[in-house]
This record gives C-alpha cells, sequence and structure tokens, in this order.
C-alpha cells in the first residue's frame, strides 16, 4: 500500500511474496510508477495555483483627488482600449494615493481608467429596530450612493499611456460639477 498525506493507492500482491500475482520485483516496480506519478500530479496541481502571464507588466502609482480633497477611499482600474493591447489593472485608491506592484501592474499600452467610490460610512451608532437581532447599539450603515461621477467610470472620459519602463504615475483631480 502507498501511504501518501493525501493518498492512500492498495495494490494486488504481497510485498512478502507470500503468493501476490507478482513476483517481489515487479511488485515494486509497478508501486514505484505508481508513486512517481502521485508525486508529478501532486507538484503539477500544485504548480497551477501560481499562474505567471507573459504580459510585460509596469507599476502603477498616483493621486485621485475630488473637487481639491484626496479621495478617502475607492478603486481605480485600468482597462485597455483594445481588448489585444494589453490586461486590466488596478487596485485601491486609500487617502487619495494608489499603488499597483509590477507583478499585478498592465503592461504598456493605452488604458481607460476608471474610478469609484462608495463614498464613507457613518460612525456615530445607531439604534436597533424590533425586527433586528437584540444586543448593544451598532452602527449600521447608511445607504450609499456613488460619489464619483460617471463620467470617472462607467462613462468614463479618462485615459492613461502606460510607457515600458515608466514612470507610470498618474495624478487624477475630479470634479464633482
Amino acid at each position: 500500500m502507498l501511504d501518501f498525506a493525501f493518498i492512500r493507492i492498495s495494490l494486488p500482491g504481497r510485498w512478502d511474496g507470500l503468493g501476490g500475482d507478482r513476483d517481489d520485483e515487479d511488485m515494486l516496480m509497478t508501486r514505484a510508477r505508481i508513486g512517481v506519478a502521485a508525486v508529478v500530479v501532486a507538484l503539477a496541481s500544485a504548480g497551477g495555483c501560481s499562474e505567471v502571464d507573459d504580459v510585460p507588466r509596469e507599476p502603477i502609482s498616483g493621486t485621485v483627488n475630488l473637487d481639491g480633497q484626496p479621495l478617502k477611499i475607492g478603486t481605480i482600474q485600468f482597462l485597455p482600449e483594445a481588448a489585444e493591447a494589453g490586461v486590466a489593472s488596478g487596485g485601491p485608491v486609500v487617502d487619495g494615493r494608489f499603488n499597483v506592484v509590477r507583478a499585478d501592474g498592465p503592461g504598456p499600452g493605452t488604458y481607460k481608467v476608471m474610478i469609484f467610490s462608495q463614498g464613507s460610512v457613518p460612525k456615530e451608532p445607531v439604534e436597533l429596530n424590533n425586527n433586528e437581532m437584540p444586543g448593544a447599539i451598532q452602527a449600521k450603515p447608511a445607504p450609499r450612493t456613488g460619489e464619483i461621477p460617471i463620467r470617472y467610470n462607467l462613462q468614463t472620459e479618462l485615459t492613461a499611456e502606460v510607457r515600458p519602463g515608466g514612470p507610470n504615475s498618474y495624478d487624477f483631480d475630479l470634479k464633482k460639477k
């Protein structure tokens, strides 16, 4: 019997050579082949966890201001203008800044830039009503509406050219009106 941490395989025959279908040498060779095959399968499946592409990615960074103030929290997305021209990328915007490392960055090319933010959640506690779980006072998020005008996200007017070797730093000054 082969016994791995995740696989147990029983084969016909016996290790002691007392009446099995094969002699000891054939049995050992068969078990060795199955062991090697199990290791190859395990390594192949583990290797699939980290995909590597051939895109020459670039790091990107910059700032996002809304009406002259740093955007408190949001996301930024770089989408290639042509599907074959690059790979989509993006990341969080925190306190008006974003930074995407090379491994997650876009490849060189022209991109549409979309910026999203739902605004902030109020921090003051609100009493629960009778239909909710009993307990202490809890903060309830207020209904959110998009803080960023649609012309900067779903119908974006923003573009960026990502250049090989950079620098690829972008400053976006957005206006609500």
